[in-house]
């Protein structure tokens, strides 16, 4: 019987100022735990806010997505993708870093219960998430990953 693959995206905000230190060690230890849980996914920092977006098996993407929400370092502010994919976007990469770069993710920034609705949502994750993609693209045009 095969895996259902799923995936998890969500925007949150750090909730310190986090140190390029405690960023290696949030990466390393994802890096690590998806390594041994047959995940794979993407994380971008840019300065206030996390976008992430991790895949793999439905079983042991719920033990990643416990792990995400019983952080400390974040606040998750808003869920994008949440269930079944038809195929991996990240195959072979246990987490995909990038930090630094202006991302489009602060305009995902709401405050819980200030959230746009409609349209409006949709249109800034749409191109949030266009942003993101593009990016990633471009980087991996000449050369490998992180």
């Amino acid at each position: 019987m095969p895996m259902t693959l799923s995936a998890f995206a969500y925007v949150s905000r750090a909730t310190d100022k986090l140190s390029r230190e405690k960023l290696n060690e949030i990466v390393d230890d994802a890096k690590d735990f998806n390594g041994r849980h047959e995940l794979s996914g993407a994380l971008v920092y840019d300065g206030s806010c996390f976008f992430q977006y991790i895949e793999g098996p439905r079983v042991r993407l719920a033990d990643a997505c416990a792990r995400i929400r019983a952080s400390r370092s974040h606040i998750i502010l808003l869920s994008l993708i949440d269930g079944p994919v038809p195929t991996r976007r990240f195959e072979g990469w246990e987490m995909y870093y990038r930090d630094g770069i202006p991302s489009g993710i602060d305009a995902l920034n709401w405050l819980p219960g200030q959230e746009p609705s409609g349209d409006p949502k949709r249109d800034l994750v749409a191109n949030s998430l266009s942003y993101f993609w593009r990016t990633f693209d471009k980087e991996l045009a000449p050369s490998g990953h992180s």
